[in-house]
Order: structure tokens, then C-alpha cells, then sequence
């Protein structure tokens, strides 16, 4: 997917997931040797959720929100940037 429909993608799984978003802070596309490992796939068995059944991206969008009412706080999505799927989050707490 394009930047913008990247934004949507993560916009709407965080919000599906219950996770309130705010401003996007950063949009970046990335090589897949760029993205830490820690940040692929875990988090979503940690939450409960099934992994996706995708293979490892070649290349990702990295979109960064701010949390919905905490102001300095944010989430990130990783989104593959070939099929739009989400493979990664990571937040601050």
C-alpha cells in the first residue's frame, strides 16, 4: 500500500484492537534488516491474537501514532508494505 492507506491500515487495527490513536507522529519505509526481530509477530500472542499468515516482509511501513490521551506516549504498526498486513507493534508504556 501507498503512506496514506498505511495510516488506515494501522489506524484501523489499533482501534479494532482497542487501542485509541491520535496524531501520526512518523511514517516510514523501511527494508525488513531495519526492523528489530522483537518487534515481528510476538507481541500479537502476547495480546492474545493470532500471528498473521504471512511470510516475513521484504520491506514495511513503520507508522507511529501518539496514544489517543497521552499526550508523548505512542504506538507503533508495522505494516507489509506488499500486502498491507499488520506484523508488528510495539508501544512505550
Amino acid at each position: 500500500p501507498e503512506e496514506e492507506r498505511a495510516i488506515e491500515i494501522g489506524r484501523e487495527y489499533l482501534e479494532d484492537i482497542g487501542w485509541a490513536t491520535g496524531r501520526v507522529i512518523s511514517v516510514e519505509f523501511v527494508h525488513r534488516d531495519e526492523v528489530s526481530d522483537g518487534h515481528l509477530f510476538y507481541w500479537q500472542r502476547e495480546q492474545g491474537l493470532e500471528a498473521p499468515a504471512v511470510p516475513e516482509p521484504k520491506s514495511c511501513w513503520v507508522v507511529r501514532f501518539e496514544k489517543g490521551l497521552s499526550r508523548g506516549h505512542w504506538h507503533v504498526v508495522y505494516i507489509d508494505a506488499e500486502t498491507g498486513e499488520v506484523v508488528g507493534k510495539s508501544t512505550c508504556r
